[in-house]
């Protein structure tokens, strides 16, 4: 129990860290997803994210942002990772947005690795 409240510890400080943890997030994580409608006609996000380190990753938030014909973020919607992902892993995530738009982008928001004591 206090190796993972010292990972979450860790990983508040390492958040706060800027473009160093946007580096780390581009190293050890990638994205593959897909934009479907959804049963009630909502446009819906859902695809894999890719855990390419040695540890596995828990409570991983994702941001999906849903942008008009310029770029810009018209929207957003939170995903969660509801299991962990594995070292060298997957796994699968999927979110409702709350409007359509002409293009999207996802990108992960927050994550925590799970430190295994005696690992």
């Amino acid at each position: 129990m206090l190796a993972r409240s010292v990972a979450a510890v860790l990983a508040a400080v390492v958040v706060g860290t800027g473009a160093g943890w946007a580096q780390d997030v581009a190293r050890h994580f990638r994205l593959e997803w897909e934009v479907a409608k959804g049963r009630r006609g909502q446009a819906v996000v859902s695809g894999y994210l890719y855990n390419d380190y040695g540890l596995p990753a828990v409570r991983v938030q994702l941001l999906v942002e849903v942008l008009d014909a310029s770029g810009r973020t018209v929207a957003e919607a939170v995903a969660y990772v509801d299991r962990e992902v594995p070292p060298f892993g997957r796994a699968y995530f999927e979110v409702a947005v709350p409007r359509a738009g002409a293009g999207y982008r996802v990108r992960v928001n927050f994550y925590d690795w799970m430190v295994v004591p005696g690992g």
